[in-house]
């Protein structure tokens, strides 16, 4: 396997959707050199959860704290949740930066429910009207799928066997979960995932294939009958500590070749009689996590399940962006997502989340009525509402281009006078293939 300086897996070039600066295709980073520091400390997240961040954040207490901004994330699908970030559907979309999800404490959920309407944006006083430069970033996966790779990881987290191709990615170890097994993806950011069922609390072994038997002279074969597994028992509360999970997870990266200094660590709460202790690494780029995250399953006997990436985050160079107030009127261009909008209510859903009972109580269903019979003549109701945009924050965004590359794109979080963000892709069209 090919490695560069770093004994980092080589890369090789990939086509790109829109073309890149001759630079950008010479600079290279890794993933390491976007954290801060190597350092960490643990600290309290929100939810009960416990966030190794990078050292230096600590506040009065000698606790560190968060310091990376939320993620910005374009063209999610409905549902889908990001740690610390916004949580849009395809086309415009308003979210919240507030909200705990089932996989972090810290999460926050953002979907704002209502219903499809038409928006109209405005650009407040105070919006740049400049454009500027804002770099932007890719994953190159080229060296990572490979045998060798697989290998690796394999001898790292202990699945044992030759690597062996099968369905476009490469295995390591039994598919039959009667032991440890890595599995490496065939996509854009090198993902792999690991399983190990003797550090599965819950895990129950098969019996063996019974053999057929008689039953008496001259009987016809039959099944053995096989005495039932010894399945375990969990005991209440044996997950482990919240830092000895992070603990565990950090020290996979570390011989995996990947740098947690350019990761939050986070663990979150266990539920009374959980085994396990669930921990997530959000990587951070600029400051900003990228939605890009390795997450484990840790039970009192290590990790039992692993998911994370290889391909290395490299420097695509600098792109030319758009100001804030033509980020603005992008919120209302097809082109950058799909026509209409949704009428948020998403400063409502906050309130809930944040424990704001005064302003977040359920309403009762109303009683279902029929509607009016139409009046000749009348005014047509066609909703229409106006957004007013206040802020904007300048960062990075997730984006899968039509090849399967992951690129972090710059993009713009942008708020309204309730609070509802509004992501929208910043790069000029000028670098935009717009070739369906």
């Amino acid at each position: 396997m090919d490695t560069n300086e770093n004994g980092d897996p080589g890369v090789q070039g990939q086509d790109e959707a829109f073309e890149l600066p001759a630079a950008a295709r010479r600079t290279r980073r890794r993933t390491g050199w976007i954290g801060a520091a190597a350092a960490v400390a643990l600290v309290a997240v929100g939810g009960g959860g416990y966030l190794a961040g990078a050292a230096g954040a600590g506040g009065p207490d000698g606790m560190g704290k968060s310091t990376a901004e939320a993620p910005i994330v374009l063209d999610a699908p409905v549902g889908a949740a990001d740690s610390r970030g916004a949580e849009p559907a395809p086309g415009p979309m308003a979210a919240t930066d507030t909200g705990i999800a089932p996989e972090s404490a810290d999460q926050k959920s953002s979907y704002p429910y209502d219903f499809w309407g038409r928006t109209v944006f405005h650009a407040g006083a105070g919006l740049s009207t400049s454009g500027s430069e804002a770099e932007a970033f890719g994953l190159d996966p080229a060296g990572v799928l490979s045998a060798e790779t697989a290998r690796r990881v394999g001898d790292t987290l202990g699945a044992s066997g030759e690597p062996r191709h099968e369905g476009g990615s490469w295995v390591v170890g039994p598919v039959d979960g009667s032991g440890p097994t890595v599995h490496l993806y065939a996509d854009g950011s090198g993902s792999f995932d690991f399983y190990d069922p003797a550090r599965d609390p819950w895990s129950c072994p098969f019996p063996d294939k019974a053999e057929p038997g008689t039953t008496g002279e001259g009987g016809t074969d039959s099944p053995e009958i096989l005495p039932a597994p010894d399945c375990p028992t969990v005991t209440p509360d044996a997950a482990p500590a919240m830092g000895d999970a992070v603990a565990a997870l950090r020290d996979v990266m570390d011989r995996l070749g990947v740098d947690p200094a350019g990761f939050e660590l986070e663990a979150g709460e266990s539920y009374e009689g959980d085994p396990w202790r669930y921990v997530t690494a959000w990587q951070v780029v600029e400051g900003q996590r990228t939605g890009l995250s390795w997450s484990a399953s840790v039970s009192p006997s290590g990790i039992a399940n692993l998911y994370g990436f290889l391909a290395e985050t490299i420097s695509l160079g600098q792109y030319p962006v758009v100001s804030e107030a033509e980020a603005v009127e992008r919120l209302g261009d097809p082109r950058f997502g799909a026509s209409g909008g949704m009428i948020a209510q998403a400063a409502d859903a906050r309130a809930a989340q944040e424990g704001d009972t005064a302003s977040s109580e359920m309403m009762p269903a109303p009683n279902p009525t029929v509607p009016p019979a139409p009046t000749p003549g009348a005014q047509l109701a066609w909703p229409v509402t106006d957004v007013t945009i206040t802020s904007g924050r300048l960062g990075v965004a997730q984006q899968y281009m039509p090849d399967g590359a992951v690129l972090l794109l710059p993009a713009y979080e942008l708020r309204d006078t309730d609070g509802n963000v509004w992501p929208v892709l910043a790069v000029t069209e000028d670098v935009l293939d717009f070739t369906p």
